[in-house]
């Protein structure tokens, strides 16, 4: 079965941020899904969430992986 979650080291490899912002993201991206009424994991964000939080071009690498 395919994780439906990005672990922190995830999300800074994916933005190529350091750890330290990865969990700013992360946490920010939790307490978004938390007001909204979702249970959250801390330090683990929903992929879809993730993708559908950020801006990303159609051009880019990641964007074929999504199923788009």
């Amino acid at each position: 079965m395919d994780c439906l979650f990005y672990t922190i080291n995830d999300i800074a490899m994916i933005l190529n941020v350091s750890h330290v912002q990865a969990e700013k993201i992360v946490r920010e991206m939790n307490k978004r899904m938390a007001d909204e009424g979702y249970n959250v994991i801390r330090g683990k964000i929903n992929k879809g969430y993730f993708w559908d939080s950020i801006y990303i071009s159609k051009n880019h690498e990641y964007y074929e992986g999504l199923g788009f």
